[in-house]
């Protein structure tokens, strides 16, 4: 996990915690959530993030429940 953890930054920390799998590693997922609302003005600026927001046509409906769920979580948190 210590590598997980180390390697993130604004522009990856989307893609690892929307993953899908992110959402079985509670730990990981919380750091990953943490870490993208402490630093949301970067975080919303990537490619990472529209990924995030926007979704794909391939995504299951569970996956797309998981999403819409952190958004959710994700607007709660940020401060403007």
């Amino acid at each position: 996990m210590f590598n997980l953890e180390h390697g993130i930054t604004p522009e990856n920390v989307a893609d690892r915690l929307f993953h899908p799998d992110c959402q079985y590693h509670g730990e990981l997922k919380e750091f990953y959530f943490n870490y993208l609302v402490a630093n949301y003005d970067l975080v919303k600026e990537t490619n990472g993030w529209e990924r995030a927001v926007c979704g794909s046509d391939e995504d299951s409906a569970s996956t797309a429940r998981y999403r819409a769920r952190l958004l959710l979580e994700i607007s709660r948190k940020v401060r403007l």
